[in-house]
C-alpha cells in the first residue's frame, strides 16, 4: 500500500506554500497536495471531501492560522464539527508564537502546533521532519484503510 499522504495545505503566502510543498515532495511523503489560499477556499475543499466518496480524502491538513476570509481557528471549529472530517489530523503551521493562539488551536482539537521559522534552512528542515513524522512514523487510520 502507498504510504504517501494526501495533504491539504491552507496557506495564503505563496512563498511559504512553495517552500512547504517543495520540502514535502523532497522527502517523497506526499501523494497529492491540494492548496487553499484562504479560509473560504479551505472550507469549500473540506465540504467537498465531506460530501464525496472518499477518493483522495486528506490524510493530514497543514493550516496557517492567519489567513484571509475565515481564520484558522474558525476553520478548526468547522472541521471538528464534522463527524467525517474530524478524524483528519490538523497541524497548525503558523508564524504566531502567541500563547493565546496556541491555546485556542489546542482547545479546538489541533493535533500539533508548529511555529514557522524565519530562517530558510530551519523552516525547510521543520517541514521535512513534519512530513517524515506524519507520513512514515505516526500511525493513524487513513480513509483508504477504513472499512
Amino acid at each position: 500500500m502507498d504510504k504517501r499522504l494526501n495533504i491539504i495545505l491552507v496557506e495564503d503566502d505563496d512563498d511559504h506554500a512553495e517552500l512547504t510543498t517543495y520540502n514535502l515532495n523532497k522527502k517523497d511523503v506526499a501523494r497529492e497536495i491540494k492548496r487553499a489560499k484562504d479560509g473560504e477556499e479551505a472550507l469549500e475543499l473540506f465540504y467537498s471531501f465531506e460530501k464525496g466518496n472518499g477518493e483522495n480524502f486528506p490524510d493530514i491538513i497543514l493550516m496557517d492560522l492567519n489567513i484571509p476570509k475565515i481564520d484558522g481557528i474558525e476553520l478548526l471549529k468547522a472541521l471538528k464539527k464534522s463527524r467525517k472530517l474530524r478524524i483528519i489530523p490538523v497541524i497548525v503551521l503558523t508564524t504566531s508564537n502567541s500563547v493565546r493562539d496556541k491555546q485556542r488551536a489546542y482547545d479546538n482539537y489541533a493535533n500539533s502546533y508548529i511555529v514557522k521559522s524565519m530562517d530558510y534552512d530551519e523552516f525547510s528542515q521543520t517541514v521535512e521532519d513534519l512530513g517524515v513524522y506524519w507520513g512514515r512514523r505516526n500511525q493513524f487510520v487513513s480513509s483508504r484503510e477504513q472499512a
